[in-house]
This record gives C-alpha cells, structure tokens and sequence, in this order.
C-alpha cells in the first residue's frame, strides 16, 4: 500500500537539483540521494561541489504538510530553539555549528522555498563526522542530550512558540480520537485488532488520572522536543559524546517529563518498534538504567520531587499514547505516518502494547532506580 504522504514522482537528476539550487548553499548540487527512514517528511542528502572544488553536504526535505499545515509557523519554531541554543552554546565556549541544527535560507533569505508543486522545502546543514545515536554505548550521552537541551531551554518563554501541533501530547484526546476510530470503523478494521482495543480500554482509567494531573498543571511546564527517540541525537564519532539533538519540528511546551518518557518509550525497548515477532520485544531494564543515569547526571539539579517522583508514570503515559495513535491511524486506514507494508502500523501498536505489559511489571523497580540515581547526584 501506498503511503498517501509519499512524494510524487520526481527526476532526481532534474526536479530535486532545482530545488537544491533554490537553497544558499554555496556551490552545486552534483548527487541527491534518499537519506533516513523518517516517518512523515522526505529527506535528501545532497552532496555539493563549491566554486573551488571542495565538497560538503546538506539535508534537503519536503516538508509533510498534510501534517504540518503551517510550515512558516513550523520554521518560526525553529529558528527560535536553534538561535537560542546557539547563544547558550556559545556562551559555554561550544560550537554551535556543531551543537545544534543551522537552517540554510533560501537564495532570498527566505526559510522555506515553495515550489511550484505548491511543495513547501527547506534545507540544513549536514554535521559531518556525526552519527545517529543506535548502539547500547550511546544511551547514557542520549539521556544526557535531552536533559541538556531541556536546561538550555528552560529559560525561553513558552509563549515565544507557535503550537503547530494542537493537542500534540493531549492523551485524552488521543484517547478519545482512538475511541471515535473504533465507532466508526471505516475500513472495516476493528475485528483484526480487538485485544489491542480492549488492551486500551482497561487503562482508560489511569489514563485520565495523569492527565487531569497535568491539566491541574501539578508539573514543571516549559518547551520540549517532544520527539526524544534515539535517533534525534547526533553522536560525535571521534569522541562517542552526544553532539547534537536534531529534529525540532515538535518542539511546543508541555511538562518536561514527557520527554523523559518518550526517550525511555524509545531506548529501553528492546525490538524495533514495528517488529512482528512479539517475543522479542521486552523493556529492557539495563538500557532504562542507562538512559536514566545520563539523565539524571544533568536534570537532578532542576527536577523537583515531585516532577522527580512522576518519571516513570510518564514514561508509561508517552508508551500508551504511542500505541493509541499507531492503533488509531490502522483503523483511520494508516492516514498519518507512513507505512512500507500492510499492516504496519498495527505491529506498531503490538509492540508499544507488549513494551507496555512488560513495563507495568517492573515499575516499582523503575522507581527505585530514579530514586538511587537521584541520590548519588547529590540530590
């Protein structure tokens, strides 16, 4: 099946290098090749020759704008994180060309250039001699990563971001958009998956307790990622430290500690995230103790007791809202993140389900652990 967010046909020799061209780039486009396995936009990696002969690269992507509606609203976004780490960056003797995304304008000093497919594109500079966080080594630096951005943005105002994604991280609203999809069932859908519906249903409950939590605005609120897989971070492969967290097209304010669960949602899981043998999948402790470790080593100086002590449940809210809205898109007829075969957004929700399962059972040792960590930070 046929994603309905993919590209359209495109000569790669003749469309994308007209685009590429359209970016201040510095030089010539000479190869443009598919890069990454993102979920919603399309990504290039284009290899460039400047006037004197040297080579570099830049990411080229058409932005998904039947997700992302405003893409100027998205671009203002980012470019008031990015300037903003850049100023921290700088002002801890770091690199900013390095340490966090730069956004290449269009030859007209525009962020976007809107071609005439009424496709909206944009272009950053690629970080050489980086690597996607993937391996176990990586984990503590990916922990660290997340809660050194969260620190370097605590201090900008919440208001300074537009909400490209309204109710982005509305669990109840997910919740009940999952509930509508199972009414209406409009691809005759439902009946493939009812232990996975009635696996939701049973957590409703704490579902709402959570979130009436958050709505009562119990915790720490500022801007996150909001997008803390492992895979948004860059690793410096000279040194293995963290370098760069990239893909700020969510970031929007909510509490901190969602990114805390999404980070644990992604790296403590011991299976790829669509894996069809269910065997396989399990939350892997050692990695939770890792990424936790890397974590705490920076946010126990700002995290409160409380914010402190909701950790884990959100790292139980995030894994159950993910496997809601992979189970709500199977039912919708895969209307949102792009899928590469039949069926894949419901091993998706399978995974996230028994991520989940396992989860629940060892929570009380997931407490214990953020409790001894926090400790040993002095705090």
């Amino acid at each position: 099946m046929t994603p309905p967010q993919r590209l359209k046909a495109y000569d790669m020799n003749r469309d994308l290098t007209s685009i590429a061209s359209q970016f201040d780039i510095d030089g010539i486009p000479f190869t443009i090749r598919p890069y990454g396995n993102g979920h919603i936009h399309d990504t290039y990696l284009i290899c460039i020759k400047n006037p004197k002969g040297a080579l570099k690269r830049a990411i080229l992507q058409r932005i998904n704008q039947k997700i992302f509606q405003k893409p100027h609203d998205l671009m203002h976004n980012i470019l008031t994180v990015t300037r903003h780490l850049s100023r921290k960056i700088l002002a801890e003797g770091g690199d900013p060309d390095r340490e966090t995304l730069t956004v290449i304008p269009t030859k007209k000093g525009e962020m976007i250039f809107e071609s005439c497919r009424d496709e909206a594109w944009r272009a950053y500079a690629y970080i050489e001699k980086s690597c996607i966080a993937s391996a176990p080594m990586h984990l503590k630096q990916v922990g660290r990563a997340f809660a050194r951005f969260q620190q370097r943005i605590a201090d900008l105002p919440v208001d300074s971001v537009i909400e490209t994604l309204p109710g982005f991280h509305d669990t109840v609203n997910r919740y009940r958009l999952f509930h509508s999809a199972v009414e209406k069932d409009p691809h005759n859908r439902a009946c493939n998956v009812k232990k996975e519906i009635d696996f939701a249903h049973i957590r409703e409950k704490k579902i709402m307790t959570l979130a009436d939590l958050i709505d009562r605005r119990v915790f720490m609120m500022q801007i996150n990622h909001n997008d803390t897989k492992l895979n948004n971070v860059l690793i410096d492969q000279k040194t293995n430290q963290a370098l760069c967290v990239i893909d700020l097209d969510t970031v929007m304010p909510g509490p901190l500690q969602l990114d805390f669960g999404d980070c644990v949602r992604s790296g403590a899981n011991s299976a790829a995230e669509d894996e069809k043998d269910l065997s396989k999948v399990f939350f892997d402790m050692h990695r939770f103790e890792l990424l936790t470790n890397g974590y705490l080593e920076v946010a126990a100086s700002y995290l409160s007791k409380v914010d402190r002590q909701a950790l884990v449940d959100f790292a139980w809210l995030v894994t159950i809202e993910c496997g809601i809205r992979f189970l709500t898109d199977y039912l919708l007829g895969d209307v949102y993140f792009k899928i590469h075969r039949p069926d894949h957004n419901r091993d998706r929700c399978r995974v996230h389900f028994k991520l989940l399962e396992d989860l629940e059972h060892k929570m009380d040792r997931m407490f214990v652990l953020v409790e001894k960590l926090t400790a040993s930070e002095g705090f």
